[in-house]
């Protein structure tokens, strides 16, 4: 029996995928790329976010997770520089 909270969830997390990809490019442009640690931090850059991103959603594919696991691994790689100071 499918739990219908859990599938809620689930269907919000994968939506969620996109949404917070977009978001932290936004982020990584304004804080590295135009913000004043762009020099100093000049490998943090969109580029570089998408290439994690694409790369940690292959592995998370290539392990056999879940669907629901791999919006959240693709979330987490594209806010893993946001934490940078």
């Amino acid at each position: 029996m499918i739990n219908k909270q859990e599938t809620g969830m689930q269907n919000q997390t994968l939506s969620a995928g996109p949404r917070a990809l977009k978001d932290a490019l936004r982020f990584i442009q304004e804080r590295f790329e135009e913000g004043p640690d762009a020099d100093r931090l000049a490998y943090h850059n969109r580029e570089h976010t998408k290439g994690v991103t694409r790369r940690a959603v292959k592995i998370a594919n290539a392990v056999g997770l879940s669907q629901r696991e791999c919006v959240l691994v693709e979330i987490a790689a594209a806010f893993h520089d946001t934490v940078q100071m």
